[in-house]
This record gives C-alpha cells, sequence and structure tokens, in this order.
C-alpha cells in the first residue's frame, strides 16, 4: 500500500486501531524508525491509534538495537504528545521465532499494568 493512494486506509480506518509493528531482519535503524513514525504523525494516523505492539526485533548481532528501537518510538510519542498511548513491546509475532499470529479485525484490549494483550473476539468467523 502507498501512502496518499485509494489503496492507503482513510484516517477513520486508524481509529481506535491497534498498529502491529515489527523491523523484521532487516532491522532498519531508529533513525528510520523515527522517520515512519513522524510521518504516522504528520497524517494523523499516532493520534488516531488504540495503541502500538512491537513485534521483538531481530538483535542482528546488536544487543542494544531492542533499546534503541524502543526509545525511537518512545520519543516520537512524546514528540507528537502521546505520552499514553498504550504501547507492549517484546511480543512474538511477525518474523519472529516463536512466531503468535495476530488477527486482523479483531477486537483487542492491551493492559500496559500487567504488560498483556488479550483478543477480546474471534480473529475468524
Amino acid at each position: 500500500m502507498t501512502k496518499g493512494t485509494a489503496w492507503w486506509p482513510s484516517i477513520s480506518q486508524w481509529q481506535g486501531a491497534i498498529l502491529f509493528y515489527e523491523t523484521s531482519e532487516d532491522a532498519p535503524s531508529p533513525t528510520f524508525i523515527r522517520y515512519w513514525l513522524r510521518n504516522y504523525a504528520a497524517q494523523g494516523i499516532l493520534q488516531s491509534l488504540g495503541g502500538i505492539l512491537l513485534a521483538r526485533p531481530a538483535s542482528c548481532g546488536d544487543a542494544t538495537y531492542r533499546a534503541r528501537l524502543e526509545a525511537a518510538v518512545t520519543d516520537c510519542l512524546a514528540e507528537a504528545g502521546l505520552t499514553q498511548l498504550p504501547v507492549l513491546s517484546g511480543l512474538d509475532f511477525g518474523h519472529t521465532q516463536p512466531m503468535l499470529t495476530l488477527p486482523y479485525g479483531a477486537t483487542a484490549e492491551i493492559d500496559c499494568a500487567t504488560a498483556s494483550l488479550t483478543i477480546v473476539t474471534a480473529g475468524v468467523a
């Protein structure tokens, strides 16, 4: 999907959504992550979200990568005034082993106090 095209979700489709964010084995730099999230903030996407899930990244030989990735996310959220947005990090989805499959379109709840995600509705009919 390319931003600004008919295939890109409208801002209303982001309302209350939980963004699944993973870096895969590509391990983009935290600077790149900042660019991406700042773009989402400029579009109003971050402000519309109900929360963010960060997949456990592959370290690719860098023991500090996860911490730098998490710092990039929290910095961008602070810049956007979204310090209360629920975020869970280090989850096993995306390009991880083991790999949890997250259902699109299901209702879910993030509980930061217990660092848990609950899928409330069925992922399939």
